[in-house]
């Protein structure tokens, strides 16, 4: 399932992953993926999933950028989708 976060963020984000995927299906990722997102305010992002959608995910700041980070071994499909749609609405 981290692959199909990792694959909806990226259609959602137009970002580039730091992690490769792999030809023969091992990913660099493991159960967890951290993407970047658009430049902004992270806590903000954080603050707006959490009061406006009951969404809690963490939302990184380093080096002046922000990162959205996922693990789908706490998640399901279901929380996934919320979260794509959060997202597309904030960003």
């Amino acid at each position: 399932m981290a692959g199909e976060a990792r694959t909806g963020l990226l259609d959602l984000l137009q970002c580039q992953p730091y992690a490769p995927a792999t030809s023969d299906g091992h990913a660099w990722y493991g159960s967890m993926t951290h993407l970047p997102l658009p430049p902004g305010d992270a806590r903000a992002l954080q603050h707006s999933l959490w009061q406006d959608y009951g969404i809690e995910v963490p939302i990184v700041s380093w080096r002046d950028e922000r990162f959205v980070s996922l693990c789908h071994l706490y998640n399901t499909r279901q929380h996934l989708e919320r979260l794509l749609e959060a997202l597309a609405a904030l960003l």
